[in-house]
């Protein structure tokens, strides 16, 4: 947090404030440093968004069992190697998220009841013409009576094959229907 009390010195540098921002947040203009903290007040108020690019350094995956002083202490976390240099990070596992570096950070999602708030959760958790039941890091597809998996766990289809389903409706609809046959 940069606390704004060196209002003294604006008069005179008006460059006094500094920030830590999302490459290409910000972008310089000449009215930033005119009047009583216009950026701050106008651009600024909520704050800037960042992203860090980090890892802890004194330190590695451990092949077996955490050790002493290890980050990843949420259930439901792990650990992978740094990519931008030596060290490691931690990351809730598939079907969590939150704070792998704080005890029971690691919060499972509720696919089942994210695909009931917003429509493009039913494409990222899809299930088909079935039951979504939220489990401990993922979900079930459960079908209804009279209906069966599809085969990718995420969706049901009718117990009836197709051609049955025409055929039944057809002659749900055409209690007489009469049967033609055609020699050739």
């Amino acid at each position: 947090m940069f606390e704004m009390n060196q209002s003294k010195v604006w008069g005179f540098n008006p460059c006094f404030y500094a920030m830590v921002a999302e490459v290409g947040w910000y972008s310089f203009r000449q009215q930033d440093l005119v009047g009583h903290l216009g950026f701050i007040d106008s651009r600024a108020k909520s704050g800037a968004p960042i992203v860090a690019d980090w890892a802890i350094r004194n330190g590695s995956c451990p092949e077996e069992g955490p050790p002493s002083g290890y980050a990843c202490v949420s259930a439901n976390s792990y650990c992978t190697s740094a990519n931008n240099g030596p060290g490691y990070l931690c990351q809730c596992s598939k079907g969590y998220e939150g704070n792998p570096y704080i005890q029971n950070g690691c919060q499972d999602i509720d696919e089942c009841m994210l695909r009931t708030q917003n429509t493009k959760y039913e494409e990222l958790y899809p299930c088909r013409m079935g039951v979504c039941h939220n489990t401990p890091g993922s979900y079930l597809c459960k079908c209804k009576m009279g209906r069966r998996s599809d085969g990718t766990n995420f969706g049901c289809q009718s117990l009836r094959a197709p051609a049955e389903l025409v055929i039944g409706k057809h002659h749900a609809c055409t209690p007489h229907l009469k049967m033609i046959q055609i020699r050739m």
